[in-house]
């Protein structure tokens, strides 16, 4: 089974040329994964810099402040669920040589988790965990590359660099996923990453730890 998105997420013009402000479409990406809502974020942001560009994050416009508050800065930590979630995926396909099923990467995710969170029970986790991958899988691969190599979403701004590393990890996510995690257990509809990004080949998945074999009966 293959996935079943040929929805490409809007890099180029209609002449080939990037974008204005590629790293704002990233964002908007990150925010909402409807490549309606992702095109109507891009361009209201588009927009804030016309009617306030002198503006910084201390300075926005009320407009713009509504626009960060809204999708930017919204459920930021149930994306990175999301993005560990794929980045679960891909360890245990790795691991294993075979598709996984998606309750294992929910209950490494859960495992892992709680640690950090403050959740009840492992069950509370893996419902949380359930529900913001149901929300926001078809962009999870660019919410991977976010939990992979946070810094680069230091500096979105241009076309070069942090952009286009991170478009390429996304890249690299996307077709690993597809290869060897999509099957009957684990279906998505991705906003795809075009052939024109370069994946970057050195995307290294960790070995499931002594704990987490054991945790999950694989030992």
């Amino acid at each position: 089974m293959t996935a079943t998105s040929s929805t490409y997420l809007r890099l180029f013009e209609a002449d080939g040329n990037w974008i204005h402000r590629p790293g704002y479409m990233i964002l908007a990406a990150l925010s909402d994964p409807d490549p309606k809502v992702i095109e109507h974020i891009y361009l209201s942001m588009l927009n804030e810099d016309l009617l306030n560009p002198d503006a910084n994050e201390d300075g926005l416009t009320r407009f713009g402040a509504e626009i960060k508050k809204q999708y930017i800065d919204k459920f930021v930590k149930h994306r990175v669920l999301t993005g560990t979630v794929i980045c679960e995926l891909c360890r245990l396909a790795a691991a294993t040589g075979k598709p996984p099923k998606l309750n294992a990467a929910y209950r490494l995710v859960a495992f892992n988790s709680m640690k950090e969170r403050d959740f009840a029970s492992e069950d509370t986790a893996i419902r949380e965990v359930k529900k913001y991958w149901s929300k926001f899988k078809n962009t999870a691969h660019l919410q991977a590359a976010a939990v992979y190599e946070p810094g680069l979403l230091n500096d979105l701004g241009g076309k070069n660099g942090e952009t286009l590393r991170f478009l390429g990890l996304s890249r690299a996510f996307e077709l690993f996923f597809n290869a060897n995690v999509v099957s009957n257990y684990v279906a998505w509809s991705p906003v795809r990453i075009s052939p024109k990004i370069e994946m970057v080949a050195d995307i290294n998945f960790a070995p499931l730890s002594e704990g987490e074999l054991e945790f999950l009966n694989l030992t």
